[in-house]
């Protein structure tokens, strides 16, 4: 798992563009935006965490990765579709959103164990 540091505010156009050593990526929540085709054609991308700090995913950001399987989003569904993730990711790869307590509803949440681990609800 790669973690960018909390000095990182932006992912520019194309920072990673055919990257294919980088299975999975945290952005923390300093980051308030992904840049065009950012993660683009990363082929061994199979999941990403996008922190709540991000106003803006960028054209075609985490297109072309085939393995990207799982995005965990710390936002809500709404938000995710208002920063333009839905058309920058595959329409293969499993959206799940934080919730820091167990949902009521059903639906994809996640949240970080005691070990600082993502688990899901």
């Amino acid at each position: 798992m790669q973690r960018l540091g909390n000095s990182i505010t932006s992912i520019g156009n194309r920072a990673f563009l055919n990257c294919k050593s980088m299975p999975c990526v945290v952005l923390p929540d300093t980051v308030t935006e992904i840049g065009d085709s950012a993660f683009f054609d990363c082929e061994n991308l199979s999941s990403v965490v996008i922190g709540r700090g991000v106003t803006a995913v960028g054209a075609f950001a985490f297109i072309g990765g085939s393995n990207l399987k799982t995005v965990y989003y710390k936002g809500t569904g709404e938000e995710w579709i208002n920063i333009g993730g839905v058309e920058n990711t595959p329409n293969t790869a499993h959206v799940c959103y934080y919730s820091e307590t167990k949902p009521s509803d059903d639906g994809s949440f996640w949240y970080y164990d005691t070990y600082g681990e993502i688990a899901m609800w």
